[in-house]
């Protein structure tokens, strides 16, 4: 990939140059699973990356043309655009959340005042949207008028999403939350009402009368599972694998005020105020905690990090404390004396561990393949600038430094690899980074972008710029094409213009 410049072809005495290229600057990105999306300070949204899973947008260009995009979301595969107005577009895979053609269906559903189901001029026209939710398959949308519509699939029963018979919702939806194949929406008045695939949070029953009568403090979710903290209990729900089944910890979470709750893939870990951390889901890979037990109780934590199979935490002493599956990160030995008590900053890719340290270093552990070994870039993230932020794909960090240099590590092909585009990095600094599951896209002050790591998850920018370069190129009559390229106009045409400047002149004199 290679940053796009304008290019002007040289002038000539004998013919006039092309008009000017249409300049494409980026002013917002946003990241898929498998491909970038990007709104244009020109108006409009670019795509790249893998085509079927969001990367093309073209079907729907002009759609997304005007109004301007107020809200941009993604599932793994697809994206979702609300424009200021309400109207809702989609792209992308079908099935995973790019084809909302059945939401239109569900507004009378769903929101009390859409049209009937049976009007045959329903459309996309009349389901406006307030905000888009989404997990990794599907898309959850809140209504103008308080409805709730759902679209995508959940591969793992195959059965889509949109046609499960929500119940009606007379009340506005406070926020919707999700695990890999489920949403729970927590109501105005307290109440949670989930849908999606029963064994991964779907299904609420088993706790839904404590919502009418106790009021939730907050929810969260992994891959398969929800927690909701009251002030004197936590509830759990879906896949007991994931978390879903709190029974073994509840004695040490009942009467307990919660701070916070944090997950991975697979297992939870509960901040008490006492300073206590209780851990459930997975054992090995992140739900039992037991060994690291006195180290919580030595100061309280500051930040907490995962991976899929293993948590971090900082404390407010600088200590690192790390548990789970050692290969994604659960032994962070090697780097504890180095750690210290100079800790800053957690950051994790799917399989490593990332720390910022308070003289501006990084040390990481964990694969040291998917990017839990930065000692080839040592020398750069210990250089004059210090890192600012780092950021992650599946097995890849990038770092921004504080003088906008960019540095990488991991998996070549994850995005560990900024070779192809060092000299564009380095020319002028960094303004904002994003990430997909394999690929990095790094926006410059000037709204130019740069990409790096997996083609096919939107390492590669050029062709999508490029393409939206030429669409934008002013067009050219047939006249100014012929003095392009040098070619007389033919007679017609001259006399054409020579009525052109007489009637422009007469209409001057008149006026």
């Amino acid at each position: 990939d290679r940053r796009w410049t304008p290019c002007v072809p040289a002038s000539s005495e004998s013919a006039p140059s092309e008009p000017p290229p249409a300049p494409v600057h980026v002013k917002q990105l946003y990241s898929g699973g498998y491909a970038f999306a990007a709104t244009l300070t020109e108006g409009g949204v670019v795509a790249w990356g893998n085509p079927d899973w969001g990367g093309d947008c073209a079907a729907v260009q002009e759609k997304l043309a005007y109004p301007p995009v107020k809200q941009l979301e993604s599932t793994g595969y697809a994206f979702a655009a609300v424009l200021h107005g309400g109207r809702l577009i989609t792209w992308g895979s079908p099935q995973w959340g790019g084809d909302s053609s059945s939401v239109a269906d569900q507004a009378s559903v769903y929101a009390p005042t859409a049209a009937r189901l049976s009007d045959p001029c329903i459309s996309m026209d009349t389901v406006r949207v307030t905000r888009v939710f989404s997990n990794f398959y599907s898309f959850a949308a809140t209504l103008v008028d308080g409805g709730v519509v759902t679209w995508g699939r959940p591969v793992q029963t195959q059965d889509i999403i949109c046609a499960i018979a929500l119940p009606r919702i007379n009340e506005s939806v406070r926020h919707i939350y999700s695990t890999r194949y489920a949403f729970a929406a927590q109501l105005q008045s307290g109440a949670v009402i989930t849908w999606g695939d029963a064994r991964f949070g779907g299904d609420n029953s088993s706790v839904k009368e404590l919502f009418s009568r106790k009021t939730v403090n907050s929810i969260h979710a992994n891959w398969g599972a929800f927690v909701a903290v009251f002030d004197d209990r936590v509830v759990t729900w879906g896949h007991p694998g994931f978390g879903g089944d709190s029974n073994c910890v509840q004695g040490k979470l009942f009467r307990q005020t919660v701070k916070d709750v944090f997950s991975n893939w697979f297992a939870f870990a509960a901040a008490l105020e006492s300073g206590d951390v209780v851990t459930w889901g997975y054992a090995s890979g992140g739900g039992d905690s037991a060994s690291v037990q006195e180290q919580f109780r030595e100061s309280p934590l500051r930040q907490v990090c995962a991976t899929a199979y293993a948590f971090a935490a900082l404390q407010e002493n600088g200590r690192l404390v790390t548990w789970g599956k050692a290969d994604f990160g659960g032994d962070g030995t090697p780097v504890q004396k180095l750690v210290g008590c100079q800790g800053q900053k957690l950051y994790a890719t799917g399989y490593a561990f990332a720390v910022c340290l308070e003289n501006g270093t990084v040390a990481t552990w964990g694969n040291t393949r998917l990017g839990g070994d930065s000692t080839s870039v040592q020398a750069q993230l210990m250089g004059k600038s210090s890192v600012d932020k780092i950021f992650a794909t599946e097995g890849a960090f990038a770092a921004l430094l504080t003088n906008g240099a960019v540095v990488t590590w991991g998996d070549a092909s994850s995005g560990g690899d900024s070779a192809s585009v060092r000299g564009q990095l380095d020319a002028t600094p960094v303004r904002q980074i994003q990430c997909t599951l394999g690929a990095f896209a790094a926006m410059f002050e000037d709204g130019h972008v740069v990409t790096w790591g997996d083609e096919m998850a939107g390492g590669q920018s050029t062709r999508a710029l490029e393409r939206c370069r030429r669409e934008r190129q002013p067009k050219k009559t047939r006249s100014q094409k012929d003095k392009i390229a040098g070619k007389p106009e033919s007679p017609a045409r001259q006399q054409a213009e020579r009525r052109e400047l007489r009637h422009e002149g007469s209409h001057a004199r008149g006026s």
